[in-house]
């Protein structure tokens, strides 16, 4: 089934429906098939509603920002919206990397106790993680290109061994 149907619902939120292949009748096309599934399982209040090849489908990354578009049978993808879905992506996974340290942290001073030394550049490392979204921002507000930006990834402090 290479056939989907972009719709959205009576709030303006932006939906795809993946017909199943295991519904088809027989001598169905895939077009037939979305046609069906559109007219049978659609809501009446979903408005720009459209059958389009999946191929043409944006990448997920983005998919919280996609803004169908049911005339022209596409999906656009807003260079803002985008560029606040990285950041909040970098967020998420700078988030989880100071959780892991935080656990290394205390791991180690459970065994030990650290030197002066270890404990700066702990500080310079968890300082680092913190810095990276402000360092990365400006490189994500000037890029333009969906996919340039959904490619691109911070420069990540190491941790200290």
């Amino acid at each position: 089934m290479n056939k989907c149907i972009i719709w959205k619902n009576a709030t303006g939120d932006t939906y795809v429906t993946h017909p199943s292949p295991q519904i088809r009748l027989a001598s169905e096309t895939d077009q037939q098939l979305a046609e069906r599934i559109r007219d049978r399982d659609i809501p009446g209040d979903a408005t720009e509603i459209a059958i389009i090849d999946k191929s043409d489908l944006p990448s997920r990354f983005y998919r919280d920002e996609w803004d169908a578009d049911g005339v022209g049978a596409k999906i656009d993808i807003p260079i803002g919206k985008a560029r606040n879905v990285k950041m909040k992506a970098i967020r998420a996974e700078r988030r989880i990397k100071l959780d892991d340290s935080d656990r290394e942290h205390m791991k180690r001073q459970a065994i030990y106790d650290p030197t002066d030394q270890e404990r700066i550049d702990y500080d310079t490392f968890r300082q680092g993680l913190r810095d990276v979204p402000g360092d990365i921002k400006p490189t994500v507000d000037a890029e333009t290109d969906l996919d340039a930006l959904e490619a691109l990834q911070p420069t990540w402090p190491t941790e200290p061994a």
